[in-house]
């Protein structure tokens, strides 16, 4: 359960992250930029949650949903569309990696981390992840938006959110993988 509140803790610092530094330094150097007030060229909510979920397994579906539902309600959403995104956020996030897990016969539940394949293979594992879970998350987000919203996607935020999503997700991949490698297992070592 502490694993639990933990990454919900994770998951709702990556998005005060967002929302208070990364959001108001971006639009700061992208003044010309008309999008700039739309999307993050660096979003770290989408690495978080990939994190989360690559850690947690199945558990991290209700900590998705949960800060999904939650960051959906705070924007000014209805709580019906802020509770389908809410699950299709969570389900898009492990759907890559059990058919990852499925792909290279370990089972459901086997957490990315646990690979013991040294840095490169965890890094590549988990970047593959990142770029799945952004097409896929952007996918299914769009097709709710035009059913619900009736917006249609122009091509240049579709193209910013997924490459905020990668760049994010590749941002919290490598602290991951760093706090992981230097933290955590020399603290087990240690024991």
């Amino acid at each position: 359960m502490s694993h639990v509140l933990t990454a919900t803790f994770f998951l709702t610092l990556a998005w005060l992250l967002q929302l208070y530094l990364v959001f108001p330094l971006e639009q700061e150097l992208r003044l010309e930029d008309p999008n700039a007030t739309v999307f993050s060229y660096v979003f770290l909510p989408h690495g978080a949650k990939v994190l989360i979920a690559m850690f947690l397994m199945a558990w991290s579906l209700p900590v998705i949903f949960i800060v999904a539902f939650g960051s959906g309600i705070m924007f000014g959403f209805d709580p019906f569309y802020a509770f389908l995104g809410a699950v299709l956020a969570a389900t898009t996030a492990i759907m890559p990696i059990w058919l990852l897990n499925y792909v290279t016969s370990k089972p459901m539940n086997y957490p990315v981390f646990r690979y013991d394949n040294g840095n490169l293979n965890l890094f590549r594992a988990s970047m593959l992840l990142v770029v799945a879970v952004a097409f896929v998350n952007s996918a299914f987000q769009a097709a709710l938006a035009k059913a619900m919203l009736d917006i249609n996607p122009d091509p240049q935020l579709t193209i910013g959110f997924l490459t905020g999503d990668i760049i994010g997700g590749f941002v919290c991949v490598i602290g991951g993988i760093l706090f992981f490698r230097f933290f955590l297992k020399r603290g087990l070592d240690a024991k």
